[in-house]
């Protein structure tokens, strides 16, 4: 494997009402610190709710009362604008303790549409799905060290022959220096001497850069879930994703979020 000189001009890092946003933040800013690129946050606020709330014949439940309401606009704007601000605190704290450059763009529209409008040339992004946004608000005030959730883990990354999954490499080497943790790789391999040779393959990388994965998964086949669900086996903190052909549809997105629960950097 040759080396491959990763530059990325910034880190997308795009949330929505489902994601969980500390964990999405920590993780595009340990990664625009160690390729020393802006950090960008998109926030998706979505469209389909907010016709469906203009609708007069729209309810909503109560969780408590279990009491049928009317889904005001209102509020659901109240609660958008709530989301915005909440990343917009947590990428100043986060930012600010790193030092790293941080800019923020709200956007209506739905998700995979829209993070994938917003990935540019240069340009890495950081996608994540987990507790809803309520819960997220109703969480204590008092957060952990910064980098702290992503010590708790390794970086997983997918080795699969690809020039980005070269370029995927360096970025797992620039988060893990930076996040203080180790690196797994994920091999999509047919046959055991297919993964044989791609562990020695990047095991010389790693050496020559003074690196050494802590382990050396093998994955029979490249299908996002199965990848996703080996992330999920070895506790990943992160798993990057090496590129963004098989993530243009709602689905591939899903199932690679789902099963790997944890945040997906999509490196071009």
């Amino acid at each position: 494997m040759a080396a491959s000189e990763l530059t990325v001009r910034r880190v997308v890092v795009a949330t929505d009402s489902a994601a969980r946003v500390e964990p999405l933040i920590e993780a595009a800013a340990a990664l625009a610190l160690g390729l020393q690129a802006e950090l960008r946050a998109v926030v998706v606020q979505s469209a389909r709710l907010a016709r469906a709330a203009a609708l007069p014949f729209t309810r909503e439940l109560g969780v408590a009362s279990a009491a049928t309401r009317a889904f005001e606009p209102s509020g659901v704007e109240r609660m958008l604008r709530a989301q915005a601000d909440l990343v917009r605190q947590a990428l100043d704290a986060t930012a600010r303790a790193l030092q790293v450059r941080w800019a923020l763009d709200v956007v209506q529209g739905e998700m995979v549409p829209t993070l994938l409008t917003h990935f540019g040339a240069g340009d890495t992004l950081v996608i994540g799905r987990g507790a809803s946004f309520a819960a997220g608000l109703a969480r204590t005030a008092v957060a952990p060290a910064p980098l702290a959730r992503l010590k708790a883990g390794p970086v997983a990354v997918v080795l699969d022959g690809t020039a980005p999954a070269e370029r995927a490499l360096d970025a797992a080497q620039a988060y893990a220096q930076v996040a203080a943790t180790e690196i797994v790789v994920l091999v999509p391999a047919a046959s055991p001497e297919a993964f044989r040779r791609a562990r020695k393959t990047v095991g010389d990388w790693l050496a020559r850069r003074g690196l050494a994965a802590v382990d050396y998964v093998i994955v029979p086949g490249r299908d996002a879930l199965q990848v996703a669900r080996a992330a999920r086996a070895v506790r990943a903190s992160v798993l990057l994703w090496p590129g963004q052909a098989s993530l243009r549809t709602a689905s591939g997105v899903a199932n690679l979020l789902e099963g790997a629960g944890c945040p997906v950097v999509v490196i071009p």
